[in-house]
């Protein structure tokens, strides 16, 4: 008998299987081992991806931000230094009316209030302003709302110059009476509301005094002299 092969038959075949598990057993732990390292430097590396982006994306923002505010400021220089300004300039004018109409209800709560309303063309006279030295006509309606002739006014006013420009006018003031009624003392602000032609696009505001002279049951007339300053 081949004791060399009966050794080899049963003892070192059965041992090649078993070295072949064992090995193979011990590659699989390699590559699985191989496996986590290359995952986990995937994922390292996934991780320093998002990083860069997040970074990149926050650079890009704050560049961004500083065009859109260098944009911003830009725009705010040339609008403080190179829209051309214009000063408003002083005005100044007489205008000379004639009540033409008015009519006057009694309210009848308090012994002499009443409401009522006036119409009033006349004349202006520029002094200063925009028409200095031109002569003007003048239409006019008044509201006002008196207790004894003693009470407010609200006015609109539009002055039409010789070449056709307009000016319009908004006058709130206070009727207080003098010499027992006969006459009566006018004082209150104004504002330029609008207007064509030299006027179109104006602003101003100032003050008016004048005078009554006459119960406006009978036509009266009147005069006020106005100062302010206007201009675009």
């Amino acid at each position: 008998m081949d004791w060399r092969g009966f050794f080899l038959t049963s003892f070192h075949l059965p041992i090649l299987p078993f070295r072949a598990g064992l090995f193979s057993t011990w590659g699989l732990e390699i590559a699985r081992s191989q496996f986590v390292s290359v995952a986990d430097c995937q994922l390292g590396t996934g991780e320093a991806l998002i990083r860069g982006r997040n970074v990149m994306h926050t650079q890009f923002q704050g560049s961004k931000m500083k065009k859109w505010a260098g944009i911003i400021v830009t725009l705010l220089f040339m609008t403080v230094f190179l829209v051309p300004i214009t000063q408003a300039e002083e005005v100044a004018y007489r205008s000379v009316y004639h009540v033409q109409k008015g009519e006057m209800i009694e309210v009848g709560d308090v012994p002499g209030h009443f409401v009522g309303f006036s119409e009033t063309p006349g004349i202006i006279f520029m002094t200063k302003g925009p028409a200095s030295g031109e002569i003007g006509t003048r239409k006019a309606i008044a509201y006002y709302d008196t207790v004894k002739g003693k009470g407010p006014l609200t006015g609109y006013l539009t002055y039409t110059f010789p070449d056709g420009s307009i000016m319009r006018t908004k006058a709130i003031g206070m009727f207080t009476p003098v010499d027992g009624g006969k006459r009566s003392a006018l004082e209150g602000t104004w504002e330029c509301i609008g207007g064509t032609g030299r006027f179109e696009g104006m602003k101003g505001k100032g003050t008016w005094k004048g005078e009554r002279v006459g119960p406006l049951e009978t036509g009266a007339d009147g005069y006020v002299d106005v100062t302010g300053t206007i201009g675009k």
